[in-house]
This record gives C-alpha cells, structure tokens and sequence, in this order.
C-alpha cells in the first residue's frame, strides 16, 4: 500500500480536471430500492448511500474537547462494542460517501438531487442524558456544492463547508483508474479525497484516505449498523436531530454488492479533527458499501430516545 503522502502526490495532476461541487457521476449506480414502496412514502426522503465508513482512534480527551460538555460520553457501549480500543481511545468516525437516487414523500427528486458528504462525526454522545440512548455529534460537513437543498437542510444542524471532491460525485475511486459504485470488490484500492471551500489546495486535501479490501476486522457488520444509524445533531441549542435509517438487507447491499472490511490510512485536517496542522493515522480500518436509507430531518432529538439499532455483543 502506498502511503497517503504519494497517494497525494499521485492524486494531484488528476485533480484539476476532476474535482467539482456538481453531483455527476462517472458510472452507473444502483437504483433506489424503496423509493416507491408505500410503507415508506410518508417519510420526508429515502435513497442509497454509498461509500465509505472508518473508525479513527483518537485521545478520549480530545473527544471530551471537542464534544459539549454537557452531553457525557457513553464510553460503556462504544468499549463493549470494540474491546480491543486502547483504555485512552474513543472511536471517531468517518464518513465519505454519495447519496443517490433520491426520493421525497415517495416522489423521484431526478439525478441532480445527487450529492457527496464526507465529515468526521463522534458517535456514542448522551445527547438525552438518559444514560443510554446513543447520538453522533458533527461540528462540520462537506457536502457537494451543487445541492442546495441539502446544504441548507444540513445548515439547521451545524457547520457546512461546500467541497469539490475526487473522483468527481463518486463515493469511491479504484486504484487503477476505473469508478464505479456498482462494480463488484474486485480491485485493488480504494481513494478518495475532500477539499473544503476554505481549503483549495488540491494537493493537500481537507480529509483523504486510500484503503484496501482486507480478509480480517476488529469491526463487525453489526457495530457499523449501529453507529452509522445512530442520529446525528451539531447544536446543542436547537433541539433538532437528522434521523437516518440505514437498511443493511435490500438488494443494493447483497450479492456481488455485499459490504467489503478494508484496512488502510487516512489523513485529515484541523477544521474536521481540531489539532494543529495535518492529522494522518495508519491502519485504520473501515467498511464500504451501498445501502437503501429513510430519512426523518428536523426530528426532534427528544423522540429519538432509546436508539438500539443493534445490540452491543453481552
């Protein structure tokens, strides 16, 4: 594997030509499996999203400094979930990923409804301070600058930064050259790179990763299905949550699609991990996948109480 530094340098002189905030993938993706289905036109948006997930290890007290102080840290779950965490680590989580094929109260929203996300999120936050329900809390997202609509959505809940992104509006890019979010898992690497409108320097990207498929991981598919669809909120004020249901068995996530256990490193800067300068780790572990998704924004985070997508292992 290459390490982040060369894949920088070897991402640069393709950069120019590919990085853009419109939404306009490269290959053919997987519909939309539920956008029609009645049992779920009554909610505000269903899709696909597709990418990446990865756990950065961080200091528990740079978690602590970056969390309000108000919202404790449900160190308890995230420990009996991942065991093998170092007794001064908390799992931060990365997300790069495209949201496609786009439904609203069960209506097609057409292909420029498209648009990449990709932020540093900090899951396991008593956001209730009930002791147990579990929320992810985002200080700022990247989001394709083309798709205002989501952009100001995401505007009620904290920080938003409009991006360009490598490859283009695809979730993921192989190493050897070819983009397709609907390809089986049968190349080598996986890169992909954000730049943030306050950050254009194409050759030192705000967030970037290069992974590869790996046979073993200390994460199994049931601890991506709980953090992924723990609820999201940025203000502590406004009471206000992003609840997404990620459906880990529709056919877009079966088969030749099925998710795949990556290894690899990723690089970020200080506006998604606030410490000073470039922060890069090695052998961090991840998942990718394409999976079906309802949606319920401005939820209020109160009547979010009790999320147990899945249990931790006893």
């Amino acid at each position: 594997m290459h390490s982040l530094f060369t894949t920088a340098a070897l991402l640069a002189p393709l950069v120019a030509a590919q990085i853009q905030g419109h939404c306009d993938p490269a290959d053919a993706v997987q519909p939309n499996p539920i956008g029609k289905m009645n049992k779920y036109k009554n909610y505000k948006t269903t899709g696909t999203v597709n990418g990446t997930v990865a756990i950065l290890p961080i200091k528990l007290t740079a978690a602590r400094g970056i969390i309000p102080a108000q919202y404790p840290i449900l160190e308890e779950q995230y420990r009996a979930w991942l065991p093998s965490l170092a007794a001064d680590e908390y799992p931060a989580l990365l997300q790069m990923e495209q949201n496609h094929d786009l439904y609203h109260n069960g209506v097609a929203a057409g292909p420029s409804a498209d648009f990449n996300r990709a932020s540093i999120s900090f899951p396991f936050v008593d956001r209730l301070n009930d002791g147990y329900s579990s929320f992810l809390y985002n200080q700022a997202v990247i989001i394709s600058s083309a798709a205002t609509d989501t952009i100001a959505q995401f505007q009620t809940y904290g920080g938003i930064v409009a991006p360009g992104f490598t490859a283009s509006c695809n979730a993921y890019e192989y190493e050897n050259g070819t983009a397709n979010l609907a390809l089986p898992p049968a190349q080598r690497g996986i890169d992909q790179a954000a730049w943030a409108n306050t950050n254009t320097d194409l050759s030192n990207p705000s967030i970037a990763y290069r992974f590869d498929p790996t046979a073993s991981s200390p994460y199994s598919t049931d601890f991506w299905r709980n953090v992924t669809n723990q609820p999201l909120f940025s203000s502590a004020s406004n009471g206000k949550c992003d609840a997404v249901t990620r459906l880990p068995a529709t056919k877009v996530s079966k088969g030749a699609f099925a998710g795949v256990h990556l290894e690899g490193e990723v690089a970020i800067l200080k506006a998604f991990y606030p410490v000073k300068g470039k922060t890069v780790w090695s052998d961090v572990f991840g998942y990718k996948v394409d999976q079906a998704y309802f949606e319920k924004p401005q939820a209020k985070c109160a009547t979010l109480k009790g999320f147990s997508v899945v249990e931790a292992p006893a």
